[in-house]
């Protein structure tokens, strides 16, 4: 429900509202994974098309990151 509702304060507001930040690493391989704001960003892919400048993003990167245990 709380993306849900994320998703339709998208949809209906107006103008679009501004979100906070996705904090993002970068992976080992290139990709991209969401480490804050797993909520927000699959609210955005259900109505994204009401965010014509985009969404913005932290994203980090470490050597280390290679190394944890959960990704």
């Amino acid at each position: 429900m709380h993306i849900l509702s994320i998703a339709r304060t998208i949809c209906h507001a107006d103008p679009a509202p501004i979100l906070s930040e996705l904090i993002c690493i970068r992976l080992p391989d290139g990709g991209v994974s969401v480490m804050e704001g797993h909520a927000r960003a699959t609210a955005i892919v259900m109505e994204g098309h009401r965010l014509p400048d985009g969404v913005e993003a932290y994203v980090g990167d470490s050597p280390s990151i290679g190394n944890w245990a959960y990704l």
